[in-house]
């Protein structure tokens, strides 16, 4: 698809076109396609693929607007049950993540906040470089998915590494 030159969504009766805002090309069999949907009426849309050369390839009945959707984004925090507390000791925090939703999550963002001023960062180079801080905001992301848009039934795992000194306590939440 390196040559398509738009996506839209269409319906024929009434005629109804929308295309796309953004276009997030992964390779030629992987495109992930925006749409502004104000205005848009409750129903089945095709989705419209139009080469630069007007070839097209067509998903009939492959997009549903829906009246009103939840957002609903699940994560959870695995952390050791011990942390070594030596100086220069580090340890990992793992977040999950799963959009249980039915509609996309926009600029989803995990806060992992020490009390204790811990430094906490997204690579353990970072951290071992003292280049952490103790509230670190993580924007979550689909693997292969479109930045920004969490799509429903999404997931994925982010790490972070943290310090056990001087105090061994961790917040991790939401934004």
């Amino acid at each position: 698809m390196d040559n398509t030159e738009r996506f839209r969504l269409r319906q024929n009766n009434p005629w109804v076109e929308r295309i796309a805002e953004q276009v997030f090309v992964f390779n030629e069999n992987l495109v992930y396609a925006t749409f502004d949907l104000t205005d848009m009426a409750v129903d089945t849309y095709a989705i419209d693929a139009v080469k630069a050369d007007s070839t097209m390839g067509i998903i009939e009945n492959g997009f549903r607007v829906i009246e009103e959707g939840n957002e609903e984004l699940q994560i959870n925090a695995f952390a050791p049950g011990i942390f070594w507390r030596a100086p220069r000791s580090a340890s990992k925090i793992v977040i999950t993540f799963i959009n249980t939703g039915d509609v996309d999550i926009e600029n989803a963002i995990v806060v992992v906040e020490s009390p204790g001023g811990n430094l906490i960062a997204p690579t353990i180079e970072l951290l071992r470089a003292n280049e952490g801080l103790p509230v670190l905001e993580v924007m979550l992301q689909e693997p292969n998915g479109p930045p920004g848009i969490l799509r429903p039934g999404a997931s994925g795992t982010i790490e972070v590494f943290v310090w056990a000194l001087p105090l061994p306590s961790f917040v991790v939440g939401l934004k």
